[in-house]
């Protein structure tokens, strides 16, 4: 795959930065009409619209509550050009509060295992259990894509999961995650 222009220009700098505030304004809201409409549209070639809105209206009825808050970008790398679309990678920091509230997930050896699980993906500093009231508190730093086709102002966002690998290669190109891990200055 041939790349185009690498750049990092304030023009998609400051557009980057307007939506992904956008998107984590309408998440923080559970706005998740706009949070949908947020979301890298190939997406919806795999997972149809309906079943991600229904995704996210499940999460309060399914035995369990949460809030995501205090979202900050910690870096956003330079844009790439490939396949008549730019890439750029965000890392971002959030703060969740997970709560279960069904009986299920109240058993002690069940919240035993969520914790050692939140651990093991967020890192043991970074997860608080409160047996009290059968939440966890998580501070997450995490990464998603931005993607927009060339010379449009449109950014759209697709989190940078390892646990949605497949997906992530049917939708970003492996060139271009190689090549933004290789601009990744966190590395």
């Amino acid at each position: 795959m041939a790349f185009g222009s690498i750049s990092w220009s304030q023009s998609d700098k400051d557009l980057i930065t307007k939506r992904i505030g956008e998107y984590f304004n309408a998440t923080e809201n559970k706005d998740w009409e706009t949070v949908i409409n947020l979301i890298y549209p190939k997406l919806f070639q795999y997972i149809p619209k309906e079943n991600m809105a229904q995704v996210f209206a499940d999460l309060e009825s399914e035995g369990m509550g949460m809030e995501m808050k205090d979202f900050a970008v910690a870096d956003i790398s330079n844009t790439i050009e490939a396949d008549s679309e730019k890439f750029a990678l965000i890392h971002y920091n959030v703060s969740m509060t997970i709560r279960f509230t069904s009986q299920e997930y109240r058993e002690a050896s069940v919240q035993a295992s969520l914790k050692d699980s939140f651990e093991k993906s967020y890192g043991l500093g970074n997860v608080s259990h409160h047996p009290e009231d059968f939440s966890f508190d998580i501070q997450a730093a995490r990464s998603m894509f931005a993607v927009a086709t060339v010379g449009s102002a449109d950014w759209f966002f697709m989190e940078n999961d390892p646990s949605q690998e497949a997906l992530t290669g049917m939708l970003i190109p492996e060139s271009v995650r190689n090549h933004l891990a290789a601009l990744d200055k966190r590395n």
